[in-house]
């Protein structure tokens, strides 16, 4: 009897474990569905995508609105086209839509302008030229010692030493650690010799001590114990007259294989000489410097034979830039390439190899789309992001992929680049319960000599037709979806052309009742 009843039982309870196993798949299954069918207001979604196509349905009332995050993960040096449609649906099916986690990694919030004393305060020691000296002094008195720079001032190619000229320049100012040349061409005025004892005062009492303890050092390439800067007015007058920078640094003159005239054999810096001693010198010496130190730190030495490969301008540059932040100068050297990049922030890639040769040499939108993004990063991973990507052995992409691993879940470089577009769009905006804004900037305030206004977000009419963008790889454009009919779920289809590398991000916002019926 009991034998016959075992099968009976057995399979009475597999079909109550099977049924209270389904209820609680179909009880998840409903609370999964319910909280997908609601985005919340103020907080980042990743909207799934596959073969460069994604489709989200969303529920338009008066009190709601969303705002697209459209990437390309693309070629930077190619345009990608990106089509939206939309169609009135009667039913919703839930999003696939994956709430952005928060980041909360840095110890402790950063500022863009910070104030840490460096730890050794170096005054300079020495002036070499007195004030009788600085009056009497021309351009061919034998006494002054000096040397001859090669620069490459000419619209012709790197690669052609015809292309380059020397610059015959005595020494003017000198520190401890730094001694500053000027182009013979230039009367050694009361002018120059003032800028060239703000160069040694700022360098030797704050910036070197400064940045060489928070990036790293600069190497001694020469020998001579001091750090080098030229100044010459034909940094007014480069690329045959038709540009004018304030300074640079070239990687080659740190490398002792590489001959004249591609290679001043020298660490140094190159300066405008008509600058003038004040917040923006300092800014533009951070800058520079950082350059040296970067450059630098990737040279092989006695002790370490490997020669790790020249960073990615793109990241060269945006620790440069972040660099002015550290050592507390103003925003003279990027408040306008912060504004042109939030104008139009789908015309700027990020990622950028060789700024010459893709032809974004100085292109201001491209410097703002670099800074804000290493910015934002700095500000989530902490200051110590800088020296480990400075010190690394890869570059570029990879750079930061190794630098920010294991930090949080983040699934490489796309998913920070993601996390960065929304930060953008968040930065002084609704409070966020998910993902992370900005910490030492507000990008909808002052910045400079501009009020920012975040990043430029195009208006979409829902049911006017398909609406085309275009972006370059690595870029980003803001889409507001609006309507101009009667409430109801709208299913909107975003779809990039097959390299376009498609990446959705959503924000909904609450919007009050009148505005929105204004706006419909």
């Amino acid at each position: 009897m009991f034998r016959r009843r075992l099968p009976l039982l057995f399979v009475s309870g597999l079909l109550l474990c099977v049924g209270g196993l389904w209820c609680v798949i179909a009880g998840r299954a409903a609370v999964s569905a319910d909280s997908l069918n609601r985005i919340e207001p103020g907080v980042p979604y990743a909207v799934e995508t596959a073969f460069n196509q994604a489709s989200i349905d969303l529920p338009f009332d008066t009190g709601r609105r969303y705002v697209l995050i459209v990437g390309s993960l693309g070629t930077p040096d190619r345009e990608h086209r990106v089509t939206l449609t939309a169609r009135r649906i009667g039913r919703v099916i839930p999003p696939a839509v994956e709430q952005l986690p928060t980041i909360n990694l840095a110890k402790k919030t950063q500022s863009a302008r910070l104030n840490d004393a460096p730890s050794e305060r170096v005054i300079p020691s020495v002036v070499s030229l007195s004030d009788e000296d600085s009056r009497t002094m021309t351009a061919d008195s034998p006494s002054a010692a000096g040397r001859v720079f090669f620069l490459h001032a000419s619209d012709g190619p790197l690669e052609d030493a015809n292309a380059y000229i020397g610059l015959s320049a005595r020494t003017i100012a000198e520190g401890r650690r730094v001694r500053v040349y000027l182009d013979r061409r230039q009367a050694a005025g009361n002018a120059a010799i003032g800028l060239a004892r703000a160069i040694v005062r700022d360098l030797e009492f704050e910036i070197i001590p400064l940045l060489q303890r928070k990036l790293g050092r600069v190497r001694d390439i020469d020998g001579d114990g001091k750090f080098s800067v030229l100044l010459t007015p034909l940094l007014g007058r480069l690329q045959g007259g038709r540009t004018s920078v304030d300074g640079f640094v070239r990687g080659d003159d740190f490398r002792a294989g590489v001959r004249s005239p591609f290679s001043n054999h020298c660490d140094m810096m190159y300066l405008n000489s008509r600058l003038k001693p004040g917040p923006h010198l300092k800014t533009i010496l951070a800058h520079e410097f950082a350059h040296a130190v970067c450059f630098s730190e990737r040279l092989a030495t006695e002790h370490n034979r490997l020669v790790r490969l020249d960073e990615d301008d793109w990241l060269n540059e945006a620790i440069a830039h972040l660099a002015e932040n550290m050592a507390d100068g103003d925003w003279s050297n990027l408040d306008d390439r912060l504004r042109d990049y939030l104008n139009a922030p789908e015309k700027f890639p990020l990622v950028v190899p060789d700024y010459a040769r893709a032809g974004l040499w100085r292109n201001a939108g491209c410097r703002g789309a670099t800074y804000l993004f290493l910015r934002w990063c700095v500000d989530s991973y902490g200051e110590e992001l800088l020296p480990r990507l400075i010190h690394s052995r890869v570059r570029g992409i990879d750079n930061m992929t190794q630098a920010t691993e294991g930090r949080t879940a983040s699934s490489g470089f796309p998913d920070l680049f993601r996390r960065w577009t929304v930060a953008m769009y968040l930065s002084g905006g609704q409070p966020s319960s998910g993902g992370e804004g900005y910490r030492s900037i507000c990008l909808r305030g002052r910045v400079g000599r501009y009020r920012l206004d975040g990043p430029h977000v195009r208006r979409w009419n829902v049911d006017a037709g398909e609406q085309t963008v275009r972006l370059r790889g690595t870029a980003a454009t803001y889409v507001d979806l609006r309507t101009s009919q009667q409430a109801g779920p709208r299913r909107i289809r975003i779809s990039g052309t097959c390299e376009s590398g498609l990446q959705v991000s959503i924000v909904a916002r609450r919007v009050r009742a009148r505005s929105a019926l204004r706006n419909r």
